[in-house]
């Protein structure tokens, strides 16, 4: 697997960045529909307003299962990488390539979340918090 170097990488990875941005544009020109979102209360000087006005358990669940699903997964890939001590190299190993594609599968599951949901962690986590996560 070390096949892919880390220009290619790189490289691969802008092209899927731009790629799924157009993805993102378009769904929301074609399919994302604008929610009925939750209004901001007086006196809050930090508000996220992309928060619906009536979340779901569903909407609540999926996105705190794809939240934990996908931390998990990253923070048992470097686990792998800390014990497996690889040496340097000019290419991937197996767990570079295997954290791409699990960006990949969840930044594409969020966005099927937020398509079917909308709501994300909004609920539950302050605006501020994703500055220190």
């Amino acid at each position: 697997m070390g096949n892919i170097d880390s220009s290619k990488a790189l490289k691969l990875g802008i092209a899927f960045s731009l790629l799924f941005s157009g993805f993102i544009w378009i769904a929301g020109q074609l399919w994302f529909q604008q929610p009925e979102l939750l209004p901001k209360p007086q006196g809050i000087p930090f508000w996220y307003k992309w928060q619906l006005n009536e979340p779901t358990l569903i909407s609540r669940a999926s996105a705190w299962i794809l939240y934990l699903g996908h931390q998990s997964t990253i923070w048992w890939l470097i686990y792998a990488a800390q014990k497996e001590q690889p040496k340097y190299t000019s290419g991937l190993h197996w767990f570079n390539i295997a954290a791409l594609v699990a960006n990949a599968l969840f930044i594409t599951l969020h966005l099927l979340q937020t398509g079917i949901w909308y709501d994300a962690l909004a609920q539950d986590v302050l605006e501020i918090s994703a500055q220190y996560s």
